[in-house]
């Protein structure tokens, strides 16, 4: 399920977690929102699971 949202005046299409995880815009670049649920890492490398309303 997507929609249209706008940053600044431009718009730009929602793109959920879950259809990234599925490979529905494999090659693409996608913008996400969300909350961090969880992060790990060091000072030179950080990584984050990401959640929104999909998981």
């Amino acid at each position: 399920m997507a929609g249209e949202a706008a940053i600044a005046g431009i718009p730009m299409k929602t793109t959920y977690i879950g259809a990234v995880q599925s490979g529905n815009h494999d090659g693409e670049e996608v913008t996400l929102k969300g909350w961090v649920k969880r992060s790990r890492g060091n000072n030179n490398l950080r990584f984050i699971v990401l959640r929104d309303s999909t998981g």
